[in-house]
């Protein structure tokens, strides 16, 4: 019996293994359409074309065209968010550095983030973005745990509200940004402001 259920476990997690690439496959098809040509001009079929899948077939990962620049651009934010191996000895240098890329990537795809906000906030594919605000909401409390063992932060600092201070902090920068004329040097010079006034209250005395 525990041979079929090992049996079983493996082809599940090759079948689940198999989707995911899928997934991938579908969102960097999309990604490649959608900055390259402008989002308004990208059909579905275009993306299923380039991935090279029956748009039936694509339509079981992202119901929608707003469902597939969701899950193209949140897989975007997953390469922009990934930390370097080598990071900053000061956490609010290290910080920076994770809320930079995202900013960056921002900032090159300006329109198209203007239109992937808007889905977000419709709904949109909200598992993928849930997934990945939790993936980074991790890796930041992980980071702030360690600064406050470290001593650089205080001893009794809740690392996970902390985090999603400073991610709450960052959305409304954003969002104040991101419609405006103002260039992405404008957004780092805010986030840094904003970002200020919260080490203050966390930094040990």
């Amino acid at each position: 019996m525990s041979m079929l259920r090992n049996d079983y476990a493996h082809f599940m997690t090759r079948v689940q293994q198999k989707k995911q690439d899928k997934q991938e496959r579908i969102a960097r098809a999309a990604w490649d359409l959608f900055t390259q040509h402008g989002y308004e001009k990208v059909t579905t079929r275009q993306v299923a074309e380039q991935a090279d899948i029956a748009t039936g077939t694509l339509f079981l990962y992202a119901a929608s065209k707003g469902d597939l620049l969701v899950l193209a651009f949140e897989q975007a934010l997953r390469d922009a968010t990934q930390p370097p191996e080598k990071l900053p000895d000061s956490i609010q240098d290290t910080v920076r550095l994770l809320f930079s890329g995202p900013l960056h990537l921002y900032g090159q795809h300006r329109q198209l983030a203007r239109h992937f906000l808007l889905e977000v906030l419709r709904g949109g594919s909200r598992s993928v973005t849930e997934s990945n605000i939790e993936q980074f909401a991790q890796t930041l409390t992980h980071l702030l745990q360690q600064a406050s063992e470290k001593g650089q932060l205080k001893a009794d600092l809740d690392a996970r509200q902390a985090a999603r201070n400073f991610f709450g902090i960052y959305m409304m920068v954003l969002l104040e940004w991101l419609p405006s004329v103002q260039d992405v040097e404008d957004a780092r010079q805010k986030l840094d402001a904003a970002f200020g006034l919260q080490w203050s209250g966390l930094e040990a005395k």
